[in-house]
């Protein structure tokens, strides 16, 4: 789960440094996107792990592990074109 919230903060940072770059206006905004996202899909599993639930687990679980890994293979493919 480290890894979400670290590359959500990776992507508010390269938001930020981006914002006064010419042209950068969309992919800005999208990096700014994804960082809330992936914080978002962050404290969902912290809910999970919290929740203690068995019930539905695994099928919860791998909706969001589905979404990281769509999310970072669109972050990887951002930072090459963006930085």
């Amino acid at each position: 789960m480290d890894t979400i919230l670290k590359e959500g903060g990776e992507a508010r940072k390269m938001s930020l440094a981006l914002k006064h770059v010419a042209y950068s206006g969309e992919l800005t905004s999208q990096m700014m996107s994804h960082s809330k996202s992936m914080e978002t899909i962050y404290e969902q599993c912290q809910a999970l792990v919290s929740e203690d639930k068995e019930d539905d687990e695994s099928r919860k679980y791998a909706k969001l592990v589905s979404k990281v890994e769509t999310k970072t293979a669109w972050f990887e493919k951002a930072k090459v074109g963006g930085c």
